[in-house]
Formats: C-alpha cells, sequence, structure tokens
C-alpha cells in the first residue's frame, strides 16, 4: 500500500515545491524508513534546495536498501556540489550496474554539465558500456518518441540481419 506521505512528497515535487516535498518524504520515512525510492525522492528535493550533504545520505540510505540503486543521483550530488572526483566515480558505478540508464540521457543530463570539460570524464567514455542490443533499442526509442516509425522498423531490420536480437526486450 502507497503512503499518503510519499504521494504528497512526489506532487509537492512534481509542482516545484520542495520544501513542503522534503517535510511529506521525511513523514513517509518516519512510517516506512526500508522504502529506498522515499529516500530517492527526498534526496532528489533536497538536491534541489541546495541541501546537498543531507542528499547525499539519503541517497547513501537508498544504496543501504538496495545497492547501487542511487549510484546515478550521488554522481549527480557530487557533480551539483563541484566534487569531480566523486561525480565520476558513482557515475562509473551507476554505468556498471543493473541500473544502467540510456548513455545519451546521461550525457544530456545537465547535472553533468560541470564535469563534461573533465578529462576524467572522456576517458569514462572511453569504455563501451552498453551492449549492441542496448544501444538499438535506445536507437529505436529515439525514432518512436518522434513519431519516425520507419526508421525505427529499419533500425530493428538491420539488427537482426546483424543477428544481434537475441537479447532485445
Amino acid at each position: 500500500q502507497v503512503d499518503d506521505q510519499y504521494l504528497a512528497g512526489n506532487a509537492f515535487l512534481v509542482k516545484g515545491d520542495y520544501t513542503r516535498a522534503v517535510e511529506s518524504l521525511s513523514m513517509a520515512i518516519m512510517r516506512n524508513n526500508s522504502n529506498e525510492q522515499i529516500y530517492i525522492k527526498r534526496g532528489q528535493a533536497l538536491l534541489k534546495v541546495n541541501d546537498v550533504p543531507k542528499a547525499v545520505e539519503d541517497f547513501n540510505e537508498a544504496n543501504l536498501i538496495n545497492p547501487g540503486i542511487a549510484d546515478l543521483w550521488l554522481a549527480r550530488a557530487y557533480a551539483q556540489d563541484g566534487d569531480h572526483k566523486n561525480a565520476l566515480k558513482f557515475l562509473e558505478n551507476h554505468l556498471g550496474s543493473a541500473f544502467r540508464i540510456a548513455e545519451d540521457s546521461i550525457k544530456k543530463d545537465p547535472a553533468f554539465n560541470s564535469i563534461q570539460d573533465d578529462p576524467a570524464w572522456h576517458t569514462l567514455w572511453q569504455k563501451d558500456w552498453y551492449s549492441e542490443s542496448e544501444r538499438t533499442m535506445a536507437d529505436v526509442s529515439y525514432y518512436m518518441k518522434r513519431a519516425q516509425y520507419e526508421q525505427a522498423v529499419t533500425r530493428l531490420d538491420e539488427a537482426i540481419a546483424m543477428g544481434g536480437c537475441d537479447s532485445i526486450k
């Protein structure tokens, strides 16, 4: 059953009322301190009010509950705080995890604008983090979002012809 304070906190987060989001999510945590999503949401709100240390605490707590789930958020928090070393460390952890999001989403994430000139950022992207099927699905998703269905089908046909669709979901 979903907690009403969690729902309220999410609503405040979407509306941009970050202080009230933190309050509601804190109440939700008092009721259930074993749900990593509540800590992640409160951490997001804390980042918006520029309370990076408390946000980092929440993301670390989420990682204690479900290891690796908040590494991307830790990377964002450290980038916001100007700590490039830790931002890149947690971004690398995220890229090696089951929670990994698409490459273009990370590269276009404004949270990482401050570290994209760091040589370590470029070094990080030298590694091939994504499988061919993940790249195919990212391309197909891109075309579908833009209603370019013919291009999406063509990309899938190319992957099938190359024998790379065994793990496409």
